[in-house]
């Protein structure tokens, strides 16, 4: 077990000397005060993708990387390799051990018998670790970082040549070598899970056990990965993209959709052949994107197959009962919003640019006005059936939901990146301090686009204070 001694972190952890708010905190390791679980040099910052902190038992798996205006190309030697790193640390921030280096974003195994994996950034670098950071981290010669569980395997790419790609499902040793591998699809070009699809990330753990795969033969597959039975479903693919049973493919310049439970089949009639034919999905909707330099987004709805093609870059994100599709683009300036989109008729703009979108049963959305600071921002909640609109705060800086009435934001002042961590109540206009200091990016650690998701909790946020000796990740747990 590597223990180590990181820059800055006293022995007091527990008793941290934090400049405390006006919100009363919970009791945790022994005071009513934040606690300091990780502290960081002035060259590092807490990552703050999904997966940058877990928990395992009792402890905190903790992501950093090198600070956003420090060239990592310009470290060397220890400083490179801690330029990422994952740090596990006990409940209050003592006993820190070394858990992995050159990755920063964990992904804990579904179960107990299966391997744990990190990665940088969450997209690269798959890397073996043990949580327990007891045996060193192994690197995995995969592609990417985009894999699945099937029983106690793992399913992902691997390049056996420059210009050569396989789907393998591999078993993996208490010390992270890979005792058994199964080579499912050689020459590969693209996979995925029957029931999803391989993105940037990782994909969860898959109980089908059920892939599709396409390789330089062009025919697309079907493969049982605990059987490793296979089956050809269509040739002469260029490429698709599968979403819960329904494969979007490209053939001689055609473009289909095929539901593979019912064998319901359906050409996309679209002008030209420029689309890819790599799709995407969102909202009951597949994308398909041309490669123009802002380029053409084709939608094409997962149900009635109907379709429109629009300028720019567009990103679908829920249906509405009454058929239509909320619509995100992501393009020009002169674009960027929420749309609402019946198909089959045009589009039609209710939101104006915004800096993210999220779903929990409403529409919720983060909107600014150019005519002001970016951060004076509002958020702003549509009933997704009748599209009522309503106002919950204004001007707040990306804030998410703590309770059904209660959001948390930072408030610094203009030019800040960091400021006071507050608790704010729409109904009287109350912003309470919970700590200062608090960088505006890395509060509450959100995990992705969907702070709605959050709303499950044990009272416990995590914050980033950016300067001076209390620099580092903070936990608190507020009383209320």
């Amino acid at each position: 077990m590597k223990r180590i001694s990181l820059v800055g972190l006293v022995a007091a952890l527990g008793c941290a000397e934090s400049n405390r708010g006006v919100v009363e905190l919970a009791e945790i390791c022994g005071a009513a005060e934040p606690v300091r679980l990780l502290a960081l040099d002035e060259t590092s910052m807490v990552t703050w993708d999904e997966g940058a902190v877990a928990t395992h038992g009792s402890r905190w798996l903790i992501g950093s990387r090198a600070r956003s205006d420090i060239p990592t190309d310009d470290l060397v030697g220890d400083a490179a390799a801690a330029a990422q790193r994952i740090v596990s640390v006990d409940e209050c921030g003592g006993d820190p051990i070394e858990v992995a280096v050159g990755v920063d974003t964990t992904f804990l195994a579904p179960r107990p018998t299966a391997p744990s994996f990190a990665c940088a950034g969450g997209i690269e670098r798959m890397t073996w670790i043990d949580p327990d950071g007891v045996r060193p981290s192994v690197q995995v010669d995969a592609v990417g970082c985009s894999f699945g569980w099937v029983d106690d395997d793992v399913v992902f790419a691997v390049a056996v040549a420059d210009d050569e790609e396989q789907l393998v499902r591999a078993t993996f040793d208490a010390t992270g070598a890979i005792v058994a591998s199964e080579v499912l699809v050689k020459q590969l070009r693209h996979w995925g899970p029957r029931s999803g699809f391989v993105g940037p990330r990782p994909i969860v753990d898959d109980p089908e056990a059920r892939v599709i795969a396409l390789g330089d033969d062009e025919v697309l597959v079907e493969i049982d990965v605990r059987t490793l039975e296979s089956h050809p479903l269509r040739s002469e693919v260029d490429g698709f993209g599968v979403w819960d049973g329904i494969v979007v493919y490209g053939s001689g310049g055609l473009r289909f959709v095929w539901h593979l439970d019912s064998d319901v089949e359906e050409e996309i009639e679209i002008i030209g052949s420029s689309y890819s034919s790599y799709a995407k999905f969102g909202g009951g909707v597949a994308t398909l994107r041309d490669g123009a330099a802002w380029g053409r987004t084709l939608l094409v709805t997962l149900d009635g197959h109907e379709r429109t093609s629009m300028s720019g870059a567009w990103h679908p994100l829920v249906a509405m009962d009454d058929g239509a599709r909320i619509i995100e683009a992501r393009s020009s300036q002169d674009q960027l919003g929420l749309y609402r989109w019946m198909p089959g008729d045009d589009v039609e703009q209710f939101s104006g640019p915004v800096v993210e979108t999220w779903t929990d049963g409403d529409l919720w959305t983060v909107a600014y006005s150019y005519a002001e600071h970016e951060r004076a921002q509002n958020l702003i909640t549509y009933d997704v059936g009748s599209m009522e609109r309503r106002v919950v705060l204004e001007n707040a800086y990306r804030p998410w939901p703590w309770s059904d009435d209660r959001w948390l934001t930072v408030r610094p002042e203009l030019g800040e990146v960091s400021g006071p961590l507050v608790l704010l109540d729409p109904a009287d206009g109350s912003a309470r301090v919970v700590d200062e200091d608090v960088h505006l990016e890395i509060a509450g650690f959100r995990g992705g686009s969907n702070p709605a998701r959050g709303r499950a909790h044990d009272g416990t946020v995590l914050y980033f204070v950016e300067h001076g000796g209390r620099r580092g990740l903070w936990r608190a747990r507020l009383g209320e």
